[in-house]
């Protein structure tokens, strides 16, 4: 099970990255560019790319770490709840309203 691709949770208590996690192995962008997950991993993995999809508007935001996946959504997490200024993410998802985890539609 380990080798098989896509992103998967990681059973540990309270964790902020699993329920925003989408359990699909292709994401398309708008500008018609295709993502595909190829290899195993969950939010406790280190030295991956990730993809944020935005419920309201479809928009992906792409970015990359070293660090573990669910420390990196955690910093992202507190810019955005912060608002803090120059950081992409908390700049797309506080005006309007939006909301953390991002529902899929």
């Amino acid at each position: 099970m380990a080798n098989t691709p896509g992103t998967f949770p990681c059973n540990r208590g309270r964790c902020n990255t699993c329920p925003a996690r989408i359990p699909s192995l292709t994401f398309w962008a708008q500008t018609g560019n295709r993502f595909t997950v190829n290899q195993h991993f969950t939010c406790t993995s280190t030295n991956v790319v990730y993809i944020f999809v935005c419920g309201r508007c479809s928009s992906l935001y792409a970015g990359e770490t070293k660090r573990s996946l669910a420390g990196r959504v955690t910093e992202h997490l507190r810019s955005t709840k912060q608002n803090l200024p120059g950081y992409p993410v908390a700049t797309h998802f506080n005006p309007p309203k939006r909301t953390w985890p991002l529902p899929q539609p």
